[in-house]
């Protein structure tokens, strides 16, 4: 592996944000209020909103990124989802009121184990439908992760973190990112991803202690170095080279912006909160680089257009977001 990090522009290779929380809080406000309108039949909707704003507010070399998802294309999945939800919980509520409040262990136990055997489905479909609809430059994302090849190792490191009540987590998390970007590619890029999970078990360790014991006063720091080591164990290659991410954030940067989002959501009783995102976005990206005098305008297409969304949908519907 050859790192090319010699004779290049920082500058010319950082990412930009430019959105504003005045535009973000409007959008939000739309979206929470169709949302009510439509008894959540627009949230498929409003998650298009929210990427195409991120992805159209992210620049790289002069140029915008594009998200091409539509909302409709996730409605499927999204009616799915909800439609286990609400079995779920009439199920529930029914053996609530025969009185046999001793059998309602049964579909719960039931739910999970479906939703532990459906996961790698849902993470591996919701990544592939995410970077097909990502463009840069009119250049695609691709994903060729297979769901069969991911369950082999997701299982078992599933099992691993249950038994161990959670600390085998952070080797888990390592063992599925390296998963992710190593099936990830950007036209004929490909990414890699080299974090080794002792070293983000102790990141995560230190970072939830100092957290607790600084009244998370360190939770600016922690985010910051979290969002370090997976930015710096990243890197694309063209076949030839190898080309390492950095970020340049340093610990003071994060803590000073992470108190001022802090007084703001707490003056604003919540209001302010679109802007301390659009703070927190930018001060990520804007201290993030691509290391290598490459040239970006070579890039060809490779992906395929992908628009099964139904494992995305479920993904937001279950809060689950990992990957690119």
């Amino acid at each position: 592996m050859i790192l090319d990090d010699a004779n290049f522009d920082v500058k010319e290779n950082k990412f930009s944000f430019f959105g504003k929380g005045g535009d973000f809080f409007v959008l939000c406000l739309k979206n929470i209020v169709l949302c009510v309108i439509t008894l959540g039949i627009y949230i498929p909707w409003a998650i298009t909103d929210y990427r195409k704003f991120f992805a159209e507010n992210t620049e790289f070399r002069g140029k915008r990124f594009q998200y091409t998802g539509k909302g409709k294309e996730l409605l499927k999945g999204f009616l799915i989802g909800i439609a286990i939800l609400i079995a779920f919980q009439g199920i529930m509520a029914l053996l609530g009121s025969l009185g046999k409040a001793e059998l309602l262990f049964i579909p719960a136990v039931l739910f999970y184990i479906g939703l532990f055997i459906a996961m790698p489905y849902i993470i591996i479909s919701s990544n592939r439908y995410f970077a097909a609809k990502t463009k840069w430059n009119d250049v695609s994302f691709g994903f060729s992760g297979e769901v069969k090849e991911f369950s082999k190792f997701y299982y078992k490191d599933l099992l691993l973190t249950i038994v161990t009540f959670g600390i085998y987590g952070p080797w888990m998390m390592v063992n599925v990112v390296k998963y992710l970007h190593s099936k990830s590619n950007f036209g004929h890029l490909k990414f890699s991803f080299n974090g080794e999970g002792a070293k983000y078990f102790v990141l995560m360790l230190v970072g939830v202690l100092l957290s607790y014991i600084t009244f998370f006063l360190y939770l600016p720091v922690f985010m910051k170095k979290r969002y370090n080591f997976f930015i710096e164990n990243t890197s694309v290659s063209d076949g030839e080279k190898t080309y390492a991410m950095s970020s340049s954030l340093t610990n003071g940067e994060a803590f000073k912006v992470g108190i001022l989002n802090f007084l703001l959501v707490i003056v604003t009783f919540g209001i302010g909160y679109p802007w301390a995102i659009m703070n927190m976005t930018k001060l990520f990206l804007g201290n993030t680089s691509i290391n290598g005098d490459f040239d970006f305008e070579s890039i060809t297409e490779s992906g395929a257009e992908y628009s099964n969304a139904t494992g995305d949908a479920a993904t937001q519907l279950l809060e689950v977001e990992i990957g690119l």
